[in-house]
């Protein structure tokens, strides 16, 4: 039998240092103030490192309402751009600091 698989999920999984849960887990060493916010596609293991889950129809209004002044996004960088920007034009953009699971240093 054939398993199908998202390819978010798999670009979480494939990348050696921040799109697995161990990955996960090296960010939030690294940034322990921050909220890491995963998509609805991540696996389970990156889903369960992380502190909420969204998808593509609640993200904005979710983080919008975090407190956490530091976001990381996994596993997308052009979804967490994308978030940015919205939330940036919706006048929201309150935190110093929002980037994808590739721009850790962002």
């Amino acid at each position: 039998m054939r398993q199908s698989s998202c390819p978010t999920a798999v670009r979480v999984v494939r990348s050696p240092t921040r799109s697995t849960a161990e990955g996960v887990r090296k960010l939030k060493a690294l940034y322990p103030e921050a909220t890491v916010v995963c998509y609805i596609n991540s696996t389970a293991e990156v889903k369960a490192e992380s502190d909420v889950c969204v998808t593509s129809g609640n993200v904005y209004d979710i983080v919008a309402n975090l407190p956490a002044r530091r976001v990381i996004f996994v596993p997308d960088r052009l979804m967490a751009q994308n978030v940015r920007s919205e939330l940036k034009r919706r006048g929201v953009m309150k935190r110093n600091h929002f980037f994808g699971w590739d721009l850790p240093g962002a």
